[in-house]
C-alpha cells in the first residue's frame, strides 16, 4: 500500500520522472520478450514482431497504468484551466465585470473577518495563551466585583493555581497627552512571556508592597509614536500624571499585552494611588480594584476550577453584607483580545450579515451574467455534447472557469480589504471628537494565514454560488435544436434570472431599510434633549485632594463664571443606581444617584423647579438631605408634594460607602429632568442628588466659561500645570462628551450608507442587465409586434412592468426580513440598554422603511429606462431580416 501511495505521489508531483520510468519498464518487458523469441530460433525482426503482437497496444497499456495512478483529475483540471484562459482572452469585458464585482464584495467580507480575526481568533503574543483565564465574580445583585489586594493574595495561594498576576487600568497624562496604561503585579510580564526590545521588563521587586518602584515599561507603539523611537529613553525619567517615573524598558513590537485595548505602558500596581488618585492598595480602605489572571495547574479543568473558586469566593466575602457576597464565579479565556463568546459573536454578527448580503447580491449579479454568457455559448456546448462529452464533465469545466474568476477576485479583494481597513481606521480617528481621538486604540490588523484562507475559501464558495446554476442550465440543451442554431424554451432565462434579481432587490431593500433606520437614529441623537447646558462648560477630573485647591484657583480666573462639583461625570458612562422608596411606602423604585453641590445645578442649567438647592452647610456637613428629579418625584410621590418627604434606601449600603450617611434623607428640592451620564437613558430616568463639597474625595469639577470652551480648556490646563502637574487627570469640554456619545451612531450610519450604496449599485446593474438581456432575446417578438401595429408605449410598458414586478416582489421580501430583524434588534436593545433607547433608534419607524423601499423602487425604474428605450427603438424590418 505504501508502495502504491509513493507511486501515485510521484506521478502527481514528478510527472516526467513517472512517465520516463513507465517507458523504461514497458521497454524492459518488451526487450525480454524479444530476447526469449530470439533464443527460441526466430530472427531478430520476427522476434520483435512476435513480441509486439504478444505484448499488445503500448499506448493503451500506458493509459491503463495511468488509471492506476488516479491522477486523471489533474489532467482534466489542467485542460479545463487552459480552455478557460483561452476563453477569457476572448472575453476581457466579461472577465473584468465578474472579477471586479466579486472582488468588491469579497473585500468587504475580508475586512470584517480581518477585524474579527485580530480581536477574537488570533492568539495573543504571550506564553501559552490558551492556558490563561481571567476570573470574574458577581455579587447577589448581579453586579461584577473586583478583588482587593488581600483577596488576590488568598486567591493566588489556592492549590489549583500554578501562576497568576493581578492588573487594573489607568489613564495618565504625559506632556498633556493621554496615555492608557496597565498597572500589574511585578510577575505579570514574566507570566505572559514578554520580551524587551530595549532595557528590561518589570520584575517582582518593582511591585513589592507597600511602595514598590516608580518605574514604567513602554509599549513599542507608544515608544515610536510618542517618543520618536529614541533609544536613549531607557533610564530617563518621564512624567505620568505629573509624577516622575523611570523608563526601564521597551516591550518587543509583537507584545501588546492582553485585552481588547493595547496599553501604552505597564507600571507596578503599587503605583495605583500616584497614577489614578485612588485609595492606596495597602491602606485601611483596601479598595477592590484588581482583576486576576490565572494559569491553572496541569490536569485542572475549568469545571473543577470553578467549583474550587466558588468555595473560595463564599469564604472570602462571608463577612460582607448579604447583598455584597459573591455568588457567581466565571473563568474567561484571555488567549485572544476578545473571548470567543456568544456576546462577542453577537457584536460582529450585524456587520457579517450585512456584508454577506452584499456578497449574495454580487453573486446573483454574476450568476445573471453567466446565464447570459451561457446563451452565447450554446452552440459550443451543444457540439461538445453531440461529440460525446458528458454533462458532468462540462459542468466541471464551467465550474473551473468560475473558480479561476473567483481566485482572481479573491486576490484583488484581499488588496481592497487592506485599503478599506486603512481607510476605516483613518475615518474613525478623523471623525472622533478631537479631544477623545487620542484615547482610541486599535489592535494590530495585519493579515495572517487565517485571513488568506478565509478570502480563498469564501472566493471558492462564491464561485459555487454564482457558477453552479448557470453551469447546469447551460448544459441542459436539446441537441437537434442546437444544431440548427436554435435553443429550447427550457433554456430561456426566465425563472432562474427572475429569482436572482428578486433576491438581489430583497437583500438590497433590507440593507437600505437598516440604513434608513440608522440614519434616522443618527439624526435623533443630534436632536435629543439632554436636559443640561453643555456648550460653554468644561469638566475637570482631578487627582486625590486636588479639587478644593483647583476650585480656589478657578474662582480667580476671569473667564470662569461659575463652578460646581459632582462625583459623576455628567455625560460619561451611566450613573450608578440604588433601590429607594418613600418613607412609609413599600413600593421600591430604582434611581440613579449623584453627590453634587448647588453650583452643579447652576453650571449645567438644571433648574430647581420646586424647593431649593443645597446650602453650603449641607454640602460641607454631608447632611442627610436630597434633591430629586421631576421623574423621581412623580414615581415616588405621584399625588403628594415631595418637598419635606423622606426618601430611604431599600437596602443597607456598605459601611464605608458615601450612601451610608444618606440612608434616610429629607427632600429639599425638585430638579428638572436631565440625562444621568448617557443620553440613551433618557430624561425620565429617576435621579436622586445628595450634597457634597469640593473638599470631598473623588469629586470632579464642572466650570462654566465665558470664552470658547476649547480655548478655556487649554488655558485651564496650563494654569493647573503651573501649581500641580499631577492635579488634572482629564480635562474636556462637555460638548465633546456629547459629541462622543453621538459619534458611534454617525459612524454606524456612514458604514451602513456605504454598504447600502454598494448594494444599490449592484442591484441597479443587475436589474439593468436582466432587462437588457430580455429585450435582446425578444427583439424578434418586439419587431413582429411593432410590424403588426403594436404601439411603442405598450412595448415600453411591458419592460417597465417587468421591472416593477421584480421591484414589488423584492421589496416585499426585504420588508418582511426587515421586520424580523427589527423585532430581534428591539429585543436586544431592551435587554442590553433598556427601552428608553428605542426613542433614539426606532427600528419599526415608517421613515426608515419608506426610505429603503422608495430608493430601491426608484433604482429599479431607472434601471429599466435604458432597456425600455432600446426596445422602443427596435426596427421591425431589421429584427425580422436578422432572424
Amino acid at each position: 500500500m505504501i508502495r502504491r501511495l509513493a507511486v501515485r505521489l510521484q506521478a502527481l508531483l514528478r510527472r516526467r520522472i513517472a512517465e520516463s520510468e513507465l517507458d523504461e519498464e514497458l521497454q524492459y518487458h518488451l526487450d525480454r520478450d524479444i530476447a526469449r523469441n530470439v533464443a527460441a530460433g526466430l530472427s531478430p525482426t520476427e522476434a520483435r514482431l512476435a513480441a509486439a503482437r504478444a505484448f499488445g497496444n503500448v499506448p493503451y497499456l500506458k493509459e491503463e497504468v495511468r488509471d492506476t495512478w488516479r491522477i486523471r483529475w489533474r489532467d482534466a483540471l489542467i485542460q479545463d484551466v487552459r480552455c478557460a484562459l483561452r476563453g477569457f482572452r476572448r472575453a476581457p469585458a466579461f472577465v473584468a465585470t465578474v472579477v471586479v464585482t466579486i472582488a468588491l464584495a469579497l473585500g468587504l467580507n475580508t475586512t470584517v473577518f480581518t477585524i474579527f480575526n485580530a480581536y477574537v481568533l488570533r492568539p495573543l503574543a504571550v506564553r501559552d495563551a490558551g492556558s490563561l483565564v481571567q476570573l470574574f465574580v458577581q455579587d447577589r445583585r448581579g453586579r461584577s466585583s473586583r478583588l482587593s489586594w488581600q483577596q488576590y493574595q488568598e486567591l493566588r495561594a489556592l492549590p489549583i493555581v500554578t501562576e497568576s498576576f493581578a492588573h487594573t487600568i489607568a489613564f495618565a497624562r504625559s506632556d498633556q497627552r493621554p496615555m492608557f496604561g496597565s498597572l500589574v503585579t511585578g510577575d505579570a510580564l514574566l507570566v505572559l512571556g514578554a520580551r524587551p526590545a530595549l532595557g528590561r521588563l518589570l520584575v517582582p521587586e518593582d511591585a513589592a508592597p507597600p511602595a514598590g518602584e516608580a518605574v514604567v515599561v513602554l509599549s513599542y507603539t507608544a515608544w515610536r509614536a510618542m517618543f520618536g523611537g529614541d533609544s536613549t529613553i531607557v533610564g530617563r525619567t518621564i512624567l505620568l500624571r505629573g509624577m516622575p517615573f523611570i523608563v526601564v524598558g521597551i516591550a518587543a513590537e509583537s507584545f501588546t499585552g492582553f485585552g481588547a485595548v493595547p496599553p501604552d505602558f505597564w507600571a507596578p500596581v503599587t503605583q495605583l494611588g500616584r497614577l489614578t488618585g485612588a485609595d492606596d492598595l495597602f491602606g485601611a480602605t483596601q479598595p477592590s480594584v484588581l482583576r486576576a489572571v490565572l494559569r491553572l495547574k496541569t490536569g485542572v479543568n475549568k469545571e473543577t476550577a470553578r467549583s474550587a473558586l466558588a468555595n473560595w469566593a463564599a469564604t472570602a466575602t462571608a463577612s460582607l453584607p448579604d447583598s455584597l457576597q459573591w455568588t457567581h464565579v466565571d473563568l474567561q479565556s484571555v488567549g485572544s483580545a476578545l473571548p470567543l463568546t456568544a456576546e462577542t459573536i453577537g457584536l460582529f454578527t450585524p456587520a457579517a450579515v450585512a456584508f454577506g448580503l452584499v456578497l449574495l447580491i454580487a453573486c446573483a449579479n454574476v450568476a445573471n451574467v453567466m446565464l447570459a454568457r451561457g446563451v452565447a455559448r450554446q452552440r459550443e456546448i451543444g457540439i461538445r455534447l453531440a461529440l460525446g462529452a458528458g454533462q458532468a464533465r462540462l459542468v466541471q469545466q464551467l465550474l473551473t472557469e468560475s473558480a479561476l474568476l473567483a481566485i482572481a477576485a479573491a486576490a484583488i479583494g484581499f488588496f481592497i480589504s487592506r485599503l478599506m481597513i486603512d481607510a476605516a481606521v483613518h475615518v474613525m480617528f478623523v471623525s472622533a471628537p478631537s479631544e477623545f481621538a487620542a484615547y482610541l486604540r486599535v489592535a494590530p490588523l495585519a493579515p495572517d494565514v487565517r485571513v488568506f484562507g478565509f478570502v480563498l475559501l469564501v472566493g471558492l464558495g462564491s464561485a459555487l454560488m454564482f457558477g453552479l446554476v448557470p453551469a447546469l442550465q447551460a448544459t441542459r440543451l436539446n441537441l437537434v435544436q442546437t444544431s440548427r442554431g436554435d435553443f429550447d424554451a427550457g433554456f430561456r432565462v426566465g425563472h432562474a434570472r427572475g429569482a436572482l434579481v428578486i433576491a438581489q432587490v430583497g437583500a438590497c431593500s433590507l440593507l437600505l431599510i437598516v440604513t434608513g433606520v440608522l440614519l434616522g437614529g443618527a439624526r435623533a441623537t443630534g436632536r435629543i434633549d439632554v436636559g443640561m447646558r453643555t456648550h460653554d462648560v468644561v469638566e475637570l477630573v482631578l487627582g486625590k485632594g486636588a479639587a478644593a485647591l483647583a476650585v480656589r484657583r478657578l474662582r480667580k480666573e476671569s473667564f470662569v463664571s461659575d463652578i460646581g462639583v459632582s462625583t459623576q461625570t455628567p455625560l460619561d458612562g451611566i450613573y450608578p443606581a440604588v433601590a429607594v422608596h418613600a418613607a412609609g411606602d413599600r413600593r421600591v423604585e430604582v434611581a440613579a444617584y449623584d453627590f453634587v453641590d448647588a453650583g452643579f445645578f447652576r453650571v449645567l442649567g438644571i433648574a430647581i423647579s420646586r424647593g431649593r438647592a443645597f446650602t453650603e452647610e449641607e454640602e460641607h456637613g454631608g447632611f442627610p438631605v436630597a434633591i430629586v428629579s421631576a421623574a423621581a418625584a412623580r414615581r415616588l410621590w405621584p399625588a403628594r408634594d415631595p418637598i419635606g418627604q423622606v426618601i430611604q434606601l431599600a437596602a443597607a449600603p456598605a459601611s464605608r460607602s458615601r450612601l451610608a450617611r444618606v440612608r434616610s434623607a429629607r427632600v429639599v428640592g425638585v430638579a428638572s429632568n436631565a440625562v444621568s451620564g448617557w443620553m440613551g437613558t433618557g430624561l425620565e430616568r429617576p435621579v436622586v442628588y445628595y450634597p457634597t463639597s469640593a473638599d470631598s474625595t473623588g469629586v470632579i469639577i464642572v466650570a462654566r466659561v465665558t470664552s470658547d470652551a476649547s480655548i478655556a480648556r487649554a488655558r485651564i490646563d496650563r494654569d493647573m500645570a503651573t501649581f500641580d502637574p499631577s492635579a488634572v487627570s482629564e480635562l474636556h469640554a462637555l460638548d465633546e462628551y456629547l459629541a462622543l456619545q453621538r459619534w458611534p451612531f454617525q459612524l454606524f450610519s456612514w458604514i451602513s450608507s456605504a454598504i447600502g450604496a454598494i448594494a444599490l449599485a449592484l442591484t441597479l446593474v443587475g436589474v439593468y442587465g436582466v432587462l437588457s438581456y430580455l429585450v435582446a432575446q425578444r427583439s424578434r417578438e418586439i419587431g413582429i409586434r411593432l410590424a403588426l401595429g403594436g404601439s411603442v408605449r405598450r412595448v415600453v410598458g411591458q419592460v417597465l412592468r417587468q421591472s416593477l414586478r421584480y421591484a414589488a416582489l423584492g421589496i416585499a421580501s426585504g420588508v418582511v426580513l426587515a421586520l424580523g430583524v427589527s423585532a430581534l434588534v428591539q429585543h436586544m436593545i431592551r435587554v442590553v440598554v433598556g427601552g428608553s433607547f428605542g426613542s433614539m433608534v426606532d427600528t419599526f419607524g415608517l421613515p426608515g422603511y419608506a426610505f429603503g423601499a422608495g430608493l430601491v423602487l426608484i433604482t429599479c425604474i431607472v434601471a429599466a429606462c435604458a432597456p425600455a428605450l432600446r426596445a422602443a427603438r427596435v426596427n421591425p424590418a431589421e429584427a425580422l431580416r436578422l432572424d
